[in-house]
């Protein structure tokens, strides 16, 4: 009997089905604090923070990541040296987590960062793009939020490596010497 395969009503041939989207989350660095704040190149530094989901979604576990970034530079703009991440649990909707991790240095300082003994340490809550694919990351709350000022020194007897960037050196001719092409 065709006249079964279609008109017959709900729960027959209709449905009504309801979809609800997932909430997102939305996670924030809320304060971060270092020890010592004077570190050495080749030691640890301890790095604590607090991570908020500001957000009615739910945050799977990801990854913090350590950004350091010479004083007066801006984060996020080329001067910026990933020094570590911190794990970071899952976030239920408006709720705060308070990680740690130890943070080996470097012998000496990365390139990027030598001749520098002050630097902007930034947390970036996602490091991993589970909760905000747009890239890059960068810090919106500043020093004291999402930001920490730290010193960096070269330990006893190391000295620092020479600036070996390529430079433009114009030789000086004497007044009324001929140019040579």
């Amino acid at each position: 009997n065709k006249r079964n395969n279609s008109g017959i009503g709900a729960g027959y041939d209709l449905t009504t089905v309801q979809i609800a989207p997932s909430q997102p989350a939305q996670l924030v660095t809320a304060s971060v604090g270092t020890y010592p704040t004077t570190a050495t190149w080749g030691k640890s530094l301890a790095v604590t923070t607090q991570i908020s989901n500001q957000s009615y979604g739910a945050a799977p576990a990801t990854r913090a990541q350590v950004v350091l970034t010479p004083a007066g530079q801006i984060q996020g703009t080329g001067y910026d040296v990933t020094i570590g991440s911190i794990n970071v649990p899952a976030i239920a909707p408006w709720q705060t987590v308070n990680v740690e991790k130890s943070i080996a240095l470097p012998e000496i300082p990365p390139v990027l960062l030598q001749g520098a003994t002050e630097f902007t340490l930034t947390i970036l809550p996602d490091a991993d793009f589970v909760t905000n694919p747009v890239s890059p990351h960068v810090a919106i709350g500043g020093v004291g939020i999402d930001q920490a000022i730290v010193n960096i020194k070269l330990p006893a007897g190391v000295e620092a490596p020479p600036d070996l960037a390529i430079g433009v050196h114009e030789a000086q001719r004497e007044p009324g010497a001929a140019a040579h092409d």
